[in-house]
């Protein structure tokens, strides 16, 4: 056998592997496509949804693009796109995937031009000048929250580590870490989270200007300069936290003042020793929690 014959040969396999995998592909796509048309079914006296574009990659990654919910309540969703990988690490409801991802890109809800008063609680705790309305962001021009959103599920030895990131230009960024115990099933996961030793929780703020434009207009809402309305808020909430009896350290209200002084960032860990679970938290008095928590607070200046 030639050159040429060989070359032949190895052309024409790459093709019938191309044709093979690009039927296998659309295939795929159609079966996707009924699945994610069927669930948005389900949803309907809820809220109307539409999709441009519904894609399954052969290496594993579940695409919807150009997606738009609109609930019969809320304001309207708009997702430029979803990406979820790798799919086939949910193909074993009987285990719990090592790891997955699943990023939203360009996520855009609506900020409704509403006045609705203070709730009760603000007005009795006397927070309610410091209360800001939809209307009131509106006129600061944030006619929308647009962030990047992006899940992160690892699962390391006989634990399962969560990571959420919310990066938006206009809100700031969020970051949030959460170590549970491992569970058995990924069944076991979804419903019994709430059952499961938590060992720690990270999370952490970054402000992108939001924060002094919204006390400047408070300031000026109060006919008072920035600083005063900002030591006075951190005053109060000084106050409050020490008349609450929580067993708290100083450096969580010295942090927290200087978060309101100077919006820039603010890190909020709770370590739990030992670990305890979203349902034995709830059973906590108040003004345990901080200690039993291990509660801490940081500013940058702490």
């Amino acid at each position: 056998m030639n050159i040429w014959h060989i070359k032949t040969l190895a052309i024409t396999f790459i093709l019938i592997t191309a044709a093979s995998l690009g039927g296998i592909k659309a295939y795929l796509d159609h079966y996707v496509n009924q699945q994610v048309a069927r669930l948005t079914q389900q949803f309907a006296k809820q809220a109307m949804i539409n999709y441009e574009q519904v894609n399954l990659s052969l290496f594993g990654s579940l695409l919807i693009k150009s997606l738009k919910i609109q609930p019969t309540t809320l304001p309207e969703i708009q997702i430029e796109e979803i990406a979820l990988s790798p799919l086939y690490e949910l193909y074993d409801a009987n285990r719990i995937p090592n790891f997955l991802q699943l990023t939203v890109k360009n996520l855009t809800i609506a900020i409704p031009d509403s006045t609705l008063p203070a709730p009760w609680w603000l007005k009795l705790a006397k927070y309610d000048a410091y209360y800001l309305t939809f209307h009131d962001l509106r006129s600061l021009n944030y006619m929308a929250f647009q962030a990047d959103v992006t899940l992160l599920a690892e699962k390391k030895q006989q634990s399962v580590n969560l990571t959420l990131l919310i990066n938006s230009k206009h809100f700031g960024i969020w970051q949030l870490k959460a170590t549970l115990d491992d569970a058995s099933t990924l069944k076991q996961l979804l419903t019994a989270a709430t059952t499961l030793p938590l060992h720690n929780i990270f999370m952490d703020y970054t402000d992108n200007g939001l924060l002094p434009r919204l006390f400047t207009l408070l300031a000026q809402r109060n006919l008072m300069t920035d600083v005063t309305l900002q030591q006075q808020l951190g005053q109060k909430v000084h106050s409050d936290l020490q008349r609450s009896g929580a067993k708290l350290d100083t450096s969580i209200i010295n942090g927290l003042q200087k978060f309101i002084q100077n919006p820039r960032r603010l890190t909020i860990t709770l370590e739990p020793n030992p670990a305890i679970s979203l349902n034995g938290l709830s059973l906590l008095m108040p003004e345990n929690m901080p200690q039993r928590l291990n509660l801490k607070v940081t500013h940058p200046n702490n």
